[in-house]
């Protein structure tokens, strides 16, 4: 599994690390204090080994930079069943980083189907970051927006699969669900497939049939919190179903 290196700080008193800001040319600011424990002597030779204090540091910084500048392409771009490349300018916080590759490491290990929910205002990197999980596992990502999430298609008078069916079948794919309303129909539905007791599972009456979370699939839904005041059963259902939960903030 690749991790996500990037270059830091680390204070030689508190063994506090963090990303520093840095020049127009992305060399690191060197900070008089360390942001923790306020010390001035910090930066002692012993810091990885390296007397100006900069050495390789495991845990990137918050994930704003990339939807800010707009340094990354929206995801619509992205072919359905595909692996995204890994951005590894992509910056997210090493607990956070942590807890996605366990959840990546549960679904390859025993094929239990994950979901993760990340949370924030806009332009906070949230679609970025959930195709960035598809990087990172390398494995088939499809993005949907509500409004292009069905169960079914009518085609040639028939009802065929939609894309959603097809990628909540794919085994061991990443299903990258944005903008959701969580008092919503769609919400509703989703929440079967994130359901253990009933087997990641739920009837599409329209085909007559059992749509099931296919094994390893993990399951990646995104809000916006300033669009989600209603705090409902199906708000409360959803966040007690998530296997993790990721806030993530603009500086």
């Amino acid at each position: 599994m690749p991790t996500i290196p990037t270059y830091g700080f680390k204070c030689s008193v508190c063994l506090h690390e963090w990303n520093p800001r840095r020049t127009s040319a992305g060399m690191p600011l060197k900070p008089k204090v360390c942001p923790r424990c306020k010390r001035t002597n910090w930066d002692g030779a012993d810091v990885a080994g390296d007397p100006s204090g900069i050495g390789a540091v495991s845990a990137p910084v918050p994930l704003v930079r990339a939807a800010r500048s707009g340094a990354f392409p929206p995801s619509a771009r992205l072919d359905m069943g595909a692996v995204p490349e890994l951005d590894r300018n992509f910056w997210i916080d090493r607990a956070n980083l942590e807890a996605i590759q366990r959840s990546i490491r549960i679904a390859d290990e025993t094929g239990r189907p994950q979901s993760i929910g990340l949370w924030g205002s806009i332009a906070t990197g949230k679609t970025t970051l959930g195709i960035q999980i598809g990087a990172i596992r390398g494995a088939p990502t499809f993005h949907f927006n509500p409004s292009n999430i069905t169960y079914a298609v009518l085609h040639g008078g028939a009802y065929r699969p939609s894309m959603f069916m097809e990628a909540i079948e794919t085994e061991n794919a990443v299903v990258v669900v944005d903008d959701l309303i969580l008092e919503s129909d769609i919400a509703e539905l989703l929440l079967p497939l994130l359901d253990e007791t009933v087997h990641h599972q739920v009837h599409v009456g329209k085909l007559d049939r059992i749509l099931r979370v296919a094994r390893g699939v993990m399951i990646v839904v995104m809000w916006n919190p300033a669009y989600n005041l209603e705090r409902g059963p199906v708000t409360a259902m959803l966040m007690d179903r998530l296997g993790i939960k990721i806030e993530l903030r603009t500086r």
